[in-house]
């Protein structure tokens, strides 16, 4: 099966790759394997970095790099550790050229984790079942999301990320997904009690947008 998806895949030319789905192409990348030169265990070809001048390479395989991900960012590693004023200098310059594209993938990576949180909390506010994903948030559900950020030595998106990444792992039971007036309610009840605030938020169903059609556009 692997062999024949291999010369299926390498027979396509690079120019008719762009007909398929990614989805499609990360299951047949999945299926072909390749050994890392350096520590010679074979993995998924999802698992090594594409060559910057993979177009040169007529192979699907030879359009990657001879290491695999682990391999070529402990290389990486090494080489900032041992370069540490090539490397400044090289990072420098490159930001400097790349500015746009680095700001636009850092956000692209940040809007996905966000989507794949929202949907493992459910896709919808927990308490009127608001689905729209503009108003969606993360709850505390006992508080103390301030304080948190604050006690946190990293801040931004990169606190962000973190949270997210938590959450994607297992490791935070504490939190859920509400929308934003939703969010502002629940401060009230932590705050006055929940029987002593006398309102409440009323999601219009009729009017809302299905939250997977929603996920593909950034807000």
């Amino acid at each position: 099966m692997t062999v024949e998806l291999d010369k299926w895949f390498q027979s396509i030319p690079e120019a008719e790759l762009g007909a398929y789905s990614v989805q499609k192409q990360e299951f047949v990348k999945k299926e072909i394997t390749k050994t890392c030169s350096m520590c010679k265990q074979t993995k998924s070809l999802t698992e090594f970095y594409k060559r910057s001048d993979s177009y040169k390479y007529i192979t699907l395989k030879a359009r990657y790099k001879p290491y695999c991900k682990d391999c070529w960012l402990n290389i990486r590693r090494e080489w900032r550790k041992n370069n540490p004023e090539r490397y400044k200098q090289h990072y420098t310059e490159y930001n400097s050229k790349n500015m746009s594209r680095i700001s636009a993938g850092v956000k692209r990576r940040y809007y996905e984790l966000k989507v794949k949180v929202i949907a493992i909390l459910g896709g919808k506010c927990v308490y009127c079942g608001c689905d729209d994903l503009r108003f969606l948030e993360i709850n505390h559900i006992e508080g103390g999301g301030n304080k948190e950020k604050k006690a946190a030595k990293i801040f931004g998106r990169a606190y962000m990320r973190e949270f997210y990444l938590s959450i994607i792992n297992g490791e935070r039971k504490d939190v859920e997904l509400v929308c934003g007036p939703c969010n502002k309610l629940h401060f009230y009840w932590l705050k006055f009690g929940r029987d002593n605030v006398p309102f409440k938020i009323i999601w219009n169903v009729e009017e809302n947008t299905n939250f997977a059609q929603q996920a593909s556009h950034p807000v």
